[in-house]
């Protein structure tokens, strides 16, 4: 922060007309910016085939939440954020839609200071979606359940892969705590 102070300034409204003030204090706030990069990458594909959303959102309320996509031919992102000189806390959640998304949380929240970019680890969502309506229920439950233990069916190639990859494995509702917590390890380069 900058205190600034000035008198005897004149300034002018929109019409160019001019506006005496007297003596005026006032406290500036410089803010800095980074950049957050990094890979997301969809279990079960060499690529991510459609590009994903990756959220961000400041933890002090000082900005306004930011939001990417993550490419789908490479799964990269990179997003420029505000940062305070003293570092802001930033949220981070990964998201597709046939997928279960990542998000960061208490603890693993990335504090990103001014000029520092950070690249963060290559972050793997998890299937979810197994009958393709790009929500996870238990209709999906119902899809993996139907088919588990029997001989594989020909479907699409979207729904034999989901089908397999969800064997075994426990099911999260889209709605509600969906994500899941994973840690972020950053590796940070000044730039």
């Amino acid at each position: 922060m900058v205190n600034v102070n000035y008198s005897g300034a004149t300034l002018s409204d929109p019409d160019g007309s001019p506006i005496t003030v007297g003596t005026q204090g006032a406290v500036i706030t410089i803010y800095g910016t980074a950049t957050i990069d990094g890979v997301v990458k969809l279990q079960g594909r060499a690529t991510p085939i459609q590009d994903g959303v990756v959220f961000l959102t400041d933890m002090s309320g000082t900005f306004g939440p930011k939001a990417g996509t993550f490419n789908g031919a490479t799964g990269a992102y990179s997003i420029v954020v505000r940062t305070a000189a003293g570092g802001t806390t930033w949220r981070i959640t990964a998201d597709h839609s046939l997928y279960l998304s990542n998000q960061t949380g208490p603890g693993t929240d990335l504090v990103v200071m001014p000029g520092v970019n950070q690249t963060l680890a290559t972050q793997t969502l998890r299937a979810g979606d197994a009958n393709n309506d790009e929500t996870v229920t238990v209709a999906d439950l119902s899809c993996v359940g139907g088919a588990f233990g029997g001989a594989p069916t020909v479907r699409s190639d979207r729904q034999q892969r989901h089908q397999l990859e969800w064997r075994g494995r426990h099911l999260r509702p889209r709605t509600g705590g969906r994500q899941l917590q994973q840690s972020w390890p950053a590796s940070v380069a000044v730039t």
